[in-house]
């Protein structure tokens, strides 16, 4: 929460019933509707429009008593593919008004007005009442200095309390000048309050906003503690909380439908052409880079061709990728006159983050995920991955896990494991067998293919075993540094009763 002083301009975009009026936006909405709650045994009315609560059809209502009392009665299933596309097209009616939008709640949109003249708010707000009316959304918009006084006027405009404008696409503006006027006139229940502090003002007998609003502070807070002391704050406009404005994501695609059928390869060429002008200019207003391009080709008997390429490099020349799109027109399978195209950009995936100075990352994690594509097509999926260490305490037990989807910078600074001091070890890609002379219960000298010498220094045996809670997989090594005359440092094992050389410390 904010407190305030200056107050900007807010929006907020209510529709009523919206899980109603996301099923029957496209028709339907003069018969008697509802909503039932096909999850429950018995299934009851969860919403319903004017025309079927003026026959008596009232919320959580059985559906056959319902249907009893209005036998013309429509009965839907709430469908959640039909909520996600009225939220899409609310939220994209609202971006066009400003670019700053929060989705609140399920049918409510709250909007940040302080980048639009005050000049142009009200023809604004008629102008998305009128285009939402059109597509089948009946919407009502409040304006207020505060996102809660907003969201007030907007219910004050559904329960029909916009005593002071009228007209079909008329939003209800909460003007700060005559807010303690207006707020005198809007009920307690316009509010969001819960159930106890909604008691609490009607035992006490305030039944308007107003009434509420004119109480001193010091009052509120002794008798209605914080929640009530939050209400009077908003509706003062001293309490402002910031919008999480919404990231819409934004596609690059140009479709067209020709009037007429097209058999030659030339119109299809203007229409790449220009629209790939079209798309380049938004992917670099965008401030991205081009990784993919797909062309789509609709014939005039139904046929559809489509091709997705991937560029090797992310880029914004346009000269490339004018010869790329032909390129790939050019291996079109067409078999028709073409009644349609369509042409996406893909722009490549951003970078959240600084690469590290110190660190270890990819230099080109596009080309990399492009590589490790092919060898998993290549090779399967199950023979490409990177090496991990195995669960069963071999130092030598490794595993091929499965790579990200999606590789990206890792650092070596941000491990927990502390750094690596004194030599490293270097293993034999194949173990080099030896023999091995005693003395006296100490290795004197060992021979193998690979070096042969006098042992003048040894620390061990450790002694390593694992795997013997498995039975047949139990597993046991015998491991010694030893130092050879002149020729460094090395690790003999012993597996079983073979001796062999693992390796040496560089």
């Amino acid at each position: 929460m904010l407190c305030i002083q200056n107050h900007g301009p807010y929006a907020a975009i209510l529709c009523p019933d919206f899980r109603l009026q996301a099923v029957i936006r496209h028709g339907g909405g003069e018969n008697p509707t509802a909503l039932v709650d096909g999850e429950r045994k018995r299934s009851v009315i969860l919403c319903c429009n004017a025309a079927a609560a003026a026959r008596g059809i009232e919320l959580r209502l059985p559906t056959v008593r319902a249907l009893a009392r209005c036998p013309e009665l429509t009965v839907d299933h709430a469908s959640s593919a039909a909520e996600a596309i009225a939220t899409h097209r609310l939220l994209s009616t609202a971006l066009d008004w400003v670019p700053g939008v929060e989705e609140t709640a399920p049918g409510m949109i709250t909007l940040d007005l302080s980048t639009q003249s005050s000049h142009h708010h009200i023809n604004s707000a008629r102008e998305t009442l009128a285009e939402l009316y059109d597509s089948g959304l009946d919407v009502k918009i409040g304006i207020g200095s505060t996102p809660e006084l907003a969201q007030i006027a907007a219910r004050a405009a559904r329960c029909g309390e916009n005593c002071f404008s009228d007209g079909l696409f008329e939003p209800f503006f909460l003007d700060p000048s005559r807010r303690q006027e207006i707020l005198s006139h809007l009920p307690i229940a316009l509010a969001d309050l819960s159930r106890e502090l909604s008691e609490q003002l009607m035992l006490c007998g305030f039944d308007t906003l107003g009434s509420f609003a004119r109480l001193p502070r010091e009052a509120v807070a002794a008798r209605f503690g914080r929640e009530g002391t939050e209400l009077w704050l908003h509706l003062n406009a001293r309490l402002r909380r910031p919008l999480r404005f919404v990231q819409p994501e934004e596609r690059f695609v140009v479709q067209h439908d020709f009037e007429c059928a097209i058999e030659d390869h030339a119109q299809l060429h203007y229409f790449l052409q220009n629209s790939l002008v079209t798309l380049m200019q938004r992917v670099r207003h965008a401030g991205q880079s081009v990784s993919a391009i797909e062309l789509s080709l609709f014939f005039d008997d139904g046929s559809r061709w489509k091709k997705r390429s991937t560029l090797p490099e992310s880029t914004l020349d346009e000269e490339l990728m004018q010869r790329f799109v032909f390129s790939i027109l050019a291996g079109a399978d067409v078999r028709a006159a073409c009644a349609g195209a369509r042409l996406q950009i893909f722009p490549a995936p951003s970078h959240t983050g600084q690469r590290s100075l110190f660190g270890q990352g990819l230099r080109h994690q596009q080309r990399c995920e492009e590589t490790v594509l092919r060898l998993r097509k290549l090779l399967g999926s199950e023979r490409v991955g990177s090496p991990r260490h195995a669960t069963d305490h071999r130092s030598n037990g490794l595993l091929l896990s499965p790579l990200q989807a999606v590789l990206g910078e890792i650092d070596s600074l941000t491990t927990s494991s502390p750094p690596e001091i004194g030599p490293l070890f270097r293993r034999y890609s194949v173990p080099s067998p030896a023999t091995v002379y005693w003395r006296d219960g100490r290795p004197q000298r060992v021979e193998s293919s690979r070096v042969s010498g006098v042992i003048t220094d040894y620390r061990g045996p450790w002694i390593l075993d694992g795997g013997w809670w498995h039975g047949d997989r139990s597993w046991q090594r015998v491991e010694w540094d030893i130092e050879l005359l002149s020729d460094g440092l090395f690790r003999l094992i012993q597996d079983g009763r073979r001796w062999c050389l693992e390796g040496y410390y560089d």
